[in-house]
């Protein structure tokens, strides 16, 4: 077939590319540099500084890193939208550095010595990957009215209300804010971004169990069971505290011995307290 398609070139045009071979690619300067990528990327290659990754000395880590080029863009793109969720708007002019140390602020919370069913929320949360109708996933589905709005509410961001703007959300968040002594700002909380008067350790727990917390709240508020009556909003607000100061106490339960670094957490710190040689709960 090949064959066939070749003898369909006007001789002319064969003979002159019979005299004329092609020039090397290096020698074809910025354009050639971008051919040669686009071919690579088609191939399945990566680049790197010194030039392609070849077959025969791709090692897992590069395979694995090309494989998953197409996951890393569609996160990225998520953290980006979370980042702009997370700021009020316009965007503050920190808004660029945040959003690039976001990537090392995960690895930061992932080093944690704690169970991974305590991080799973806050991970969850900033790809926007919880099953709400109407989210960035789930667009085709009419949103849910939380019990907390009148039955006249326009639509509104899942993620945004359920997170933040809820009755249920913000009964935890002047928990918060009062045991901070200032208001706390949604980017605070969502980004792991440290108040002044906390310490960042300290901080990093509080975010993930206070985004576990919500997610509790909004399961319960959500859930339809037919043989019980709906969960009401002050029962809802309850049990987000409740279940917030209960994985905060899981953390310090954890024992001097894992958590032997955090010593040097003041006596009077606010949610976790290092006395009498170990780490506790402190509620102001």
């Amino acid at each position: 077939m090949l064959i066939s398609v070749f003898n369909c070139i006007p001789h002319d045009w064969q003979l002159y590319c019979s005299t004329h071979p092609c020039p090397g690619l290096h020698t074809l300067g910025g354009l050639a540099q971008v051919s040669q990528s686009i071919l690579i990327r088609r191939l399945g290659w990566a680049q790197q500084e010194g030039g392609a990754i070849w077959l025969l000395n791709l090692t897992v880590r590069q395979a694995t890193y090309i494989a998953t080029e197409s996951s890393r863009a569609y996160r990225a793109d998520h953290h980006n939208m979370f980042h702009i969720d997370a700021f009020p708007t316009p965007p503050p002019p920190n808004f660029r550095s945040a959003l690039t140390a976001f990537p090392d602020t995960l690895q930061r919370l992932w080093r944690i010595p704690w169970e991974n069913s305590q991080k799973e929320a806050f991970w969850r949360l900033a790809v926007d990957g919880f099953t709400m109708c109407g989210n960035s996933h789930i667009r085709h589905f009419d949103v849910v009215r939380c019990e907390c709005l009148p039955l006249d509410t326009p639509p509104y961001s899942p993620r945004r209300h359920h997170f933040w703007d809820c009755q249920i959300t913000q009964s935890l968040i002047r928990v918060l804010s009062t045991n901070l002594r200032m208001p706390l700002l949604r980017h605070q909380l969502w980004l792991a971004i440290t108040p002044a008067s906390c310490m960042g350790r300290v901080w990093d727990v509080v975010c993930m169990a206070a985004v576990s917390a919500i997610k509790d709240g909004w399961v319960l508020i959500s859930t339809i069971h037919p043989d019980r009556p709906r969960c009401t909003v002050p029962f809802a607000k309850a049990k987000v505290i409740a279940s917030f100061w209960s994985r905060l106490s899981s953390f310090a339960s954890l024992g001097k011995n894992a958590l032997a670094h955090w010593c040097d957490v003041p006596t009077t710190h606010p949610f976790l307290a290092w006395r009498d040689g170990t780490l506790t709960v402190h509620q102001i």
